[in-house]
């Protein structure tokens, strides 16, 4: 880099000087600018270029950006809104759901002209109003004296139906068809059904019922979807033979009401396929299975066997 001085001008002869101490007192100017000594330069000469190539190739200074404000994250809607409890329905509004009663309960009891009189007191026992079953026969029953709201009917005839199972009973046809023939019935009467039903209730003669802990546990599920309600039997023998994942007619069997409708539209073409089933049970829960229900375990449908007594007891 080409730097410019003052240059000094050149030194007089000797002579054009004053003798004395007074001609010595102060250097002369050229120009106008003072005389810098040729030594300084030389040595102030490389300093001055590393400052200059440092200027050059440092990089220029950054200031540090302000920190980004604190967002605290917004909660989820859904979240808050479970996590807060849901409010009562108003009983005064028609557009929310009624509750589940006994009345919009049906029982469909499977019986036998033989045993009809051994079951009726227990019958008598838990079947009160407003609840209503409906109790087939595989014969005529004798003249007997049965609640109002114990509907005796006979079964159709099942003998059509195949059925090869060793040491079997072939009943077991007659009674899985009661899932059928009630809503058969029923739809007869839907002009003086009210309400209409929501739930069915497969059971035998000798299932008894507290009625109120059965309407607890139908009031948890929404009768409008498709629900298999039941348990397992008390015998884990059973259980083995016959299967752990479906609902045992001895301690009552929950279908609700739409899934009922669909099961009896397919009932008889579904039980020809399943001749090598033992009981009605079996085969309800084969049927649905075809429909895609599974079973909803309720431990409330529990079997209790009294060799004393000969019944279950459920609930």
């Amino acid at each position: 880099v080409p730097f410019f001085f003052p240059v000094a001008a050149p030194r007089p002869p000797l002579s054009h000087f004053a003798a004395g101490p007074a001609s010595m007192a102060t250097p002369s100017h050229a120009h106008g600018l003072p005389l810098v000594p040729l030594r300084t330069l030389l040595l102030a000469l490389p300093l001055l270029s590393l400052i200059l190539l440092l200027t050059l190739h440092l990089p220029p200074r950054h200031h540090p950006a302000p920190p980004a404000p604190l967002i605290l994250p917004t909660p989820l809607r859904t979240t808050a809104a479970a996590a807060q409890p849901k409010p009562k329905a108003d009983p005064s509004s028609s557009s929310s759901p009624s509750p589940t009663t006994l009345s919009h309960v049906v029982f469909g009891v499977a019986s036998s002209r033989r045993t009809l009189p051994l079951r009726l007191p227990l019958l008598r026992l838990w079947l009160h109003p407003p609840a209503r079953a409906f109790l087939f026969l595989d014969a005529p029953p004798r003249a007997a004296s049965v609640p109002a709201n114990l509907h005796l009917r006979v079964s159709r005839d099942a003998s059509r139906f195949p059925y090869s199972y060793r040491k079997g009973l072939p009943s077991a046809v007659r009674v899985a068809r009661i899932a059928k023939e009630l809503l058969l019935e029923l739809r007869q009467q839907q002009q003086h059904q009210s309400p209409p039903p929501r739930w069915l209730v497969l059971a035998d003669d000798d299932t008894a019922f507290v009625l109120p802990n059965l309407l607890h546990t139908l009031s948890k599920y929404d009768w409008h979807e498709p629900w298999y309600l039941g348990a397992p039997s008390e015998s884990a023998a059973q259980n083995v033979w016959h299967g752990f994942n479906m609902a045992y007619g001895g301690g009552g069997i929950a279908i609700s009401w739409p899934l009922a409708a669909r099961l009896a539209r397919v009932l008889d073409s579904c039980i020809i396929r399943y001749p090598h089933l033992y009981g009605s049970d079996s085969r309800i829960y084969a049927c649905l299975a075809e429909l895609g229900v599974e079973l909803t375990h309720e431990p409330g449908f529990h079997q209790v066997r009294s060799t004393f007594m000969g019944i279950y007891l459920d609930f």
